[in-house]
């Protein structure tokens, strides 16, 4: 299943047709079908919305624009780092109770390049805003540095 797929509670599609055509009689594999269609992932749909506010507040906002990039993007990566690990811990306790459908069929969970992209675009999103923030810092303190030196008064010379 596609992120998307997950998101909104739409339909699983395995790479061949056959074996679809197949498992889609399973009165196992439609139960647990109908299950999971019944309610979106929470944890995806959190991520979507999370990184569509965050575009838009970037857009929108002129200051703190940073801080709210960093922690979106954090945030984000946080939430699909759990929906990994809740995937991953709940997968061999379901697979095993179902035993009949599944003897001579392997069904395994995996996380594709566009999972590890979000994951890797979040990291560096929040590590390229914490490096803007730095350099913004900087360089206010570079002119508070500068308004506060001393220089000699040309006026007072004359």
């Amino acid at each position: 299943m596609s992120g998307y797929s997950l998101m909104t509670a739409g339909e699983m599609k395995m790479s061949d047709a056959s074996m679809m055509d197949y498992i889609k009689d399973n009165e196992q594999f439609k139960s647990l079908n109908a299950q999971r269609q019944k309610h979106p992932d929470i944890f995806t749909l959190a991520a979507a919305l999370l990184l569509f506010l965050g575009a838009v507040l970037t857009l929108v906002l002129k200051s703190f624009r940073e801080q709210l990039a960093i922690i979106i993007s954090l945030l984000v990566m946080l939430i699909l780092l759990i929906f990994r690990w809740f995937m991953l811990s709940q997968w061999e306790s379901q697979m095993q109770g179902q035993a009949d459908m599944f003897s001579y069929i392997k069904l395994t969970l995996n996380f594709v390049t566009g999972f590890w992209l979000i994951i890797t675009g979040t990291a560096l999103l929040s590590a390229l805003n914490t490096w803007y923030l730095i350099q913004k810092k900087r360089q206010e303190r570079d002119l508070a540095n500068f308004k506060d030196f001393d220089s000699p008064d040309i006026a007072a010379e004359l």
